[in-house]
C-alpha cells in the first residue's frame, strides 16, 4: 500500500509537468477550410453571379494563412490567393442555442476572366459547415464580397459577412 501513495504523489508532481506545452504548435492547432461545390443559379452570390467554387486554406504554425479560391459564373471566374483565414463558431440564440462552425477567408484576385481591372483587389469570403452546426445539422452555405472598391485593409480577421447561400452539389469541411 505504501508503494501506491508513493506513485500517487509521483504521479501529481508529475502531472502539471506533463500538461505544459513545449516547443513549437501541435499539428493539431492547425486550421483548415475547404469546400467545392455549387449554389442554385437563381441564388448566385455577389453581382457577378458566380455559381459554383472551389477552395482550400490553412493556417500554419507560424500564424500566416495560405490557400486558394476559385469562383466561376457563366461568363466570369476569379482565382484568389487566400492570405487570411479566421475558424470560428457563431452562436445565435432564440428558443434553444444553435452554434455553425464557420471559416472567413480573405486574399487577393490573382486572375480573373473578362475584369482584368480586378486584379490585386481584396476579396472576402465565408462558409459554414453544416453538418457540425449543433443541435441541429443544417445544408452547407457560402457568401462572399467581391466588390471592386472593398478597402485593402479589410480581412478575415476584422470582418464579418452573410453566409446566405445553400450549396446545392458539394462540400464545406472546416476544422
Amino acid at each position: 500500500m505504501q508503494w501506491l501513495k508513493r506513485l500517487s504523489v509521483l504521479g501529481l508532481l508529475l502531472l502539471p509537468a506533463l500538461a505544459v506545452p513545449v516547443g513549437p504548435a501541435l499539428a493539431t492547432d492547425l486550421q483548415f477550410a475547404s469546400g467545392i461545390g455549387r449554389v442554385r443559379p437563381g441564388d448566385a452570390f455577389t453581382s457577378f453571379a458566380f455559381t459554383s467554387f472551389a477552395f482550400t486554406a490553412v493556417t500554419q504554425p507560424d500564424g500566416s494563412s495560405t490557400g486558394f479560391a476559385t469562383f466561376s459564373g457563366r461568363l466570369e471566374s476569379l482565382t484568389v490567393a487566400i492570405d487570411c483565414l479566421r475558424i470560428g463558431i457563431d452562436v445565435a440564440s432564440g428558443d434553444v442555442f444553435v452554434y455553425k462552425t464557420f471559416a472567413i477567408a480573405s486574399g487577393k484576385i490573382m486572375d480573373a476572366t473578362n475584369n482584368m481591372a480586378l486584379i490585386g483587389k481584396t476579396v472576402i469570403f465565408g462558409a459554414i459547415d453544416g453538418d457540425k452546426t449543433i443541435p441541429t445539422p443544417e445544408k452547407d452555405t457560402i457568401g462572399g464580397d467581391f466588390s471592386s472598391d472593398l478597402p485593402s485593409y479589410v480581412t478575415c480577421e476584422n470582418s464579418t459577412i452573410a453566409v446566405l447561400h445553400r450549396v446545392v452539389g458539394g462540400d464545406i469541411i472546416i476544422y
